[in-house]
Protein backbone atom coordinates (compact mmCIF):
# COMPACT_ATOMS: atom_id res chain seq x y z
CA UNK A 1 0.00 0.00 0.00
CA UNK A 2 1.20 3.51 -0.83
CA UNK A 3 5.26 1.59 -1.99
CA UNK A 4 5.21 -0.01 1.74
CA UNK A 5 4.59 -3.87 2.43
CA UNK A 6 0.96 -3.96 3.62
CA UNK A 7 0.31 -7.69 3.92
CA UNK A 8 2.92 -10.30 3.94
CA UNK A 9 1.97 -14.07 3.42
CA UNK A 10 -0.18 -16.53 1.65
CA UNK A 11 -3.26 -15.70 0.38
CA UNK A 12 -4.98 -19.06 1.12
CA UNK A 13 -4.39 -18.21 5.08
CA UNK A 14 -8.08 -16.52 5.05
CA UNK A 15 -8.30 -15.30 8.59
CA UNK A 16 -4.95 -13.11 7.96
CA UNK A 17 -6.63 -11.65 5.00
CA UNK A 18 -10.10 -11.25 5.62
CA UNK A 19 -10.50 -8.05 7.93
CA UNK A 20 -7.65 -5.82 7.08
CA UNK A 21 -8.09 -2.06 7.70
CA UNK A 22 -6.84 0.90 5.44
CA UNK A 23 -7.35 3.85 7.04
CA UNK A 24 -9.42 6.23 5.14
CA UNK A 25 -8.08 8.41 1.95
CA UNK A 26 -6.90 7.36 -1.01
CA UNK A 27 -4.59 4.82 -1.48
CA UNK A 28 -2.87 2.50 -3.87
CA UNK A 29 -2.15 -1.49 -4.30
CA UNK A 30 0.28 -3.31 -6.01
CA UNK A 31 0.21 -6.66 -5.57
CA UNK A 32 3.36 -8.91 -5.72
CA UNK A 33 3.68 -12.60 -6.06
CA UNK A 34 6.76 -14.87 -5.70
CA UNK A 35 7.08 -18.60 -6.78
CA UNK A 36 9.59 -21.21 -7.54
CA UNK A 37 12.41 -18.18 -7.57
CA UNK A 38 10.38 -15.88 -10.07
CA UNK A 39 8.62 -12.62 -8.93
CA UNK A 40 5.85 -10.35 -10.91
CA UNK A 41 4.22 -7.60 -9.65
CA UNK A 42 0.78 -6.54 -10.56
CA UNK A 43 -0.86 -3.00 -12.25
CA UNK A 44 -1.48 -0.49 -9.53
CA UNK A 45 -5.06 -0.28 -8.38
CA UNK A 46 -6.02 2.83 -6.77
CA UNK A 47 -9.33 3.99 -4.73
CA UNK A 48 -10.67 6.06 -2.52
CA UNK A 49 -11.58 4.52 1.18
CA UNK A 50 -14.24 5.76 3.19
CA UNK A 51 -14.52 4.95 7.15
CA UNK A 52 -16.90 1.88 7.31
CA UNK A 53 -17.22 0.88 4.10
CA UNK A 54 -15.76 -1.89 2.44
CA UNK A 55 -13.58 -2.74 -0.52
CA UNK A 56 -12.45 -5.77 -2.05
CA UNK A 57 -8.55 -5.86 -3.41
CA UNK A 58 -8.81 -8.80 -6.33
CA UNK A 59 -5.64 -10.20 -7.82
CA UNK A 60 -5.76 -12.70 -10.48
CA UNK A 61 -3.06 -14.65 -12.40
CA UNK A 62 -3.48 -14.65 -15.91
CA UNK A 63 -0.93 -17.59 -17.54
CA UNK A 64 0.32 -16.88 -20.77
CA UNK A 65 -2.28 -18.29 -23.46
CA UNK A 66 0.62 -19.95 -25.04
CA UNK A 67 1.75 -21.45 -21.53
CA UNK A 68 4.11 -23.38 -20.89
CA UNK A 69 3.13 -26.63 -19.01
CA UNK A 70 0.68 -26.18 -15.76
CA UNK A 71 2.70 -28.91 -13.87
CA UNK A 72 5.71 -26.04 -12.92
CA UNK A 73 6.12 -24.60 -9.67
CA UNK A 74 7.68 -21.46 -10.58
CA UNK A 75 6.10 -18.03 -12.09
CA UNK A 76 5.91 -18.10 -15.34
CA UNK A 77 7.97 -14.77 -16.95
CA UNK A 78 5.19 -14.50 -19.22
CA UNK A 79 2.06 -14.45 -16.89
CA UNK A 80 0.47 -11.06 -15.30
CA UNK A 81 -0.89 -10.41 -12.34
CA UNK A 82 -3.96 -8.16 -12.41
CA UNK A 83 -4.89 -5.75 -9.60
CA UNK A 84 -8.92 -4.91 -9.38
CA UNK A 85 -10.52 -2.75 -6.34
CA UNK A 86 -14.08 -2.80 -6.01
CA UNK A 87 -17.04 -1.60 -3.81
CA UNK A 88 -18.73 -4.56 -1.82
CA UNK A 89 -22.29 -3.21 -2.77
CA UNK A 90 -23.44 -6.93 -2.00
CA UNK A 91 -22.01 -7.92 1.15
CA UNK A 92 -22.12 -5.90 4.72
Amino acid sequence: MDKRVYFKGSAGDKAAIENLFVPPGVHEFRVIARGGGGQKASNIASAEFKANKRLTLKAELRPPSEGSSGNSTSLDPAAQIVATLRTNNFFR
